[in-house]
């Protein structure tokens, strides 16, 4: 069977994956376990005689600093307007938040003015299984941060407000609503 396996190709012609394969083994070895418990045959392979494959190592290489520092700090916009000041400085913010606390997008969009303390550069949020964890800034972080709260001018909660926003007299609209 695992040899069977080894051979098949995806829609694609190439071998299917480490992962793929061990989706099709992990049954065949719950099975087995289900035999074994309700004592049927006694002459079965046991369980543990199927090893899965080990996957393929990740590579967590990451960004290099010339690859974050052209995030940090794009290139040129078409008009230099208050408003793609504002969306430059939210931005950068956004960037250096992601990179320098380990957020997740849904976490840092779920992020309003009131959670998070400047002055002792941390916050309090609730992530995933609904676990409560502290995340320190960096000074960097905490100076993009002041640079974008204090180009904006309106009132609104959410820390972070999509493009339609960011403009004077518009209606409050937060990030995680962005397509």
């Amino acid at each position: 069977f695992r040899d069977r396996i080894f051979e098949l190709k995806s829609s694609r012609g190439s071998r299917l994956s480490r992962s793929t394969q061990n989706i099709y083994l992990v049954p065949v070895r719950s099975f087995l376990k289900f035999c074994h418990k309700r004592d049927f045959e006694k002459d079965l392979l046991s369980p543990e005689k199927i090893e899965l494959i080990k996957p393929d190592p990740r590579d967590v290489s990451g960004l290099n600093l010339e690859e974050l520092n052209r995030l940090r700090n794009p290139v040129g916009m078409a008009k230099s307007t208050k408003n793609s000041e504002i969306i430059g400085a939210r931005d950068r913010a956004i960037v250096e938040m992601l990179f320098s606390t380990g957020l997740r997008i849904s976490e840092l969009c779920a992020l309003n003015r009131e959670n998070v303390n400047l002055r002792t550069r941390e916050f309090s949020l609730q992530g995933k299984g609904k676990k409560i964890r502290t995340v320190f800034l960096t000074e960097q972080a905490v100076e993009f941060l002041e640079n974008y709260l204090d180009l904006r001018t309106d009132n609104f909660s959410p820390f972070f407000l999509d493009r339609k926003s960011t403009r004077l007299n518009s209606s409050h609209t937060d990030i995680s609503r962005m397509p």
